[in-house]
């Protein structure tokens, strides 16, 4: 489970998603910017406490970035939760970036990548007073999974989950049918 997901990717919404340092001050600034906008949204809700640690790709994770227009303006991350599981965490987008899919890139980001380190699912925790990110993950093919991680017990959190498909490969044989120059395409 350590292969390295690719440094940088962009989209054809103009995003590049890059990976960085949970630790990295550009991670840094929108991970406290995530942080402020969760307690205005729950009030008596408990502080999430990261670990850079759980995102490194040695321990089965990774931690992206996006850049519109060359600021960062979103972030997330992928964390080791079972053999079979990563987990989604931190997720967010800057309110002035919101509406333009940056969301639904850096979910398919984080994504490909658990795909790619040999993740089966990916799972999540978000709450009730989310109710932007509970319609991009249910639009996205996430369905109730059990309760699991920090926020188990709470009344207001939903744990939802998805298989990760592996990438659907075809081969293109050259006209010559020599397999020697056979190329392969991955696409959803």
């Amino acid at each position: 489970m350590d292969a390295i997901a690719p440094l940088s990717t962009s989209t054809s919404t103009g995003v590049t998603i890059t990976a960085l340092p949970f630790d990295d001050p550009v991670s840094v600034v929108l991970v406290r910017e995530l942080d402020a906008d969760l307690r205005e949204r729950y009030v008596d809700g408990a502080d999430v406490h990261a670990d850079a640690s759980q995102f490194l790709a040695g321990n089965g994770g990774r931690f992206f970035v996006a850049h519109l227009d060359g600021e960062p303006v979103a972030c997330a991350g992928i964390r080791h939760e079972t053999d079979a599981a990563a987990e989604l965490k931190r997720m967010y987008v800057r309110p002035a970036a919101r509406g333009r899919g940056i969301a639904r890139a850096l979910l398919a980001a984080c994504e490909d990548a658990a795909r790619e380190i040999g993740y089966a699912e990916l799972w999540l925790e978000t709450g009730t007073m989310q109710p932007e990110a509970i319609a991009l993950y249910l639009s996205s093919g996430y369905e109730r999974v059990a309760r699991f991680g920090q926020f188990a017990g709470a009344d207001d959190a939903l744990h939802l989950g998805k298989p990760l498909q592996p990438e659907r490969r075809t081969q293109k044989i050259s006209a010559d049918g020599d397999s020697a120059k056979a190329s392969f395409h991955t696409g959803s």
